[in-house]
């Protein structure tokens, strides 16, 4: 796994890498700070105590768990983005170091917004549900990279694998190494959370999930073959 994440941001200064990263660093930041600022919004205009100090501590925690809750929610946001951007990252990687393989399957873009959309509903969903979880150190630690790590592990394999997969083969070899997706998972959630940095993590991460979707395939392929 470590091999595989080396590669990936060997990759970096790659020019197709790059001209992904400068439109997901735009659509990320912009769907970030919108999220934030809607959440802010609904909190100061909603009133909840009569008397003005009470309400303006409410606004100031309200504002400041709107803040938490969209850095939480930033790697979601950021899958969301690349899934559009998914091909060109890996038709990258493939040119780099699979050119053994013949051409992968193209996409279609319904099904692209869908696994996306599925991916960046689900994160807001399950880390809203456990958000008091968040403010309880140490456990919200396990809980970040649990949750984000099965989430971001599940979507990031299946995109990279149905390229070469059948949907149905793809879920099959991800629940055969169940942890060995989760942890790869949890690899992308701390590189998604670094500071300054994460915004163009995702594209690390997905390079980085193409090479161990590539490996967990030629593993089975060789023991099927002997």
């Amino acid at each position: 796994m470590l091999g595989a994440l080396v590669k990936a941001f060997d990759q970096l200064s790659d020019p197709r890498f790059q001209r992904v990263l400068s439109r997901a660093l735009v659509w990320s930041i912009a769907v970030f700070f919108a999220l934030v600022a809607i959440a802010w919004l609904l909190i100061a205009r909603t009133t909840l105590f009569e008397i003005g100090w009470l309400e303006d501590v409410v606004d100031f925690f309200g504002g400041a768990a709107a803040i938490v809750l969209g850095i939480i929610l930033f790697p979601g946001i950021s899958m969301a983005v690349l899934g559009f951007m998914l091909e060109e990252v890996a038709d990258a990687v493939d040119a780099r170091y699979y050119r053994d393989l013949p051409p992968a399957r193209r996409q279609p873009m319904p099904e692209t917004i869908a696994v996306s959309l599925r991916l960046f509903l689900a994160t807001i969903v399950l880390n809203v549900v456990l958000l008091p979880a968040y403010f309880i150190p140490v456990l919200n630690i396990f809980v970040f990279f649990g949750l984000n790590g099965y989430l971001l592990g599940r979507e990031y394999f299946e995109l990279a694998a149905v390229r070469r997969m059948t949907a149905d083969a793809a879920r099959v070899l991800r629940r055969r190494h169940p942890w060995r997706v989760i942890g790869a998972g949890s690899v992308i959630a701390l590189l998604l959370s670094i500071p300054v940095a994460g915004w163009f993590m995702p594209v690390v991460g997905t390079a980085f999930m193409v090479h161990v979707v590539e490996r967990l395939r030629r593993r089975e392929a060789a023991v099927a073959a002997s």
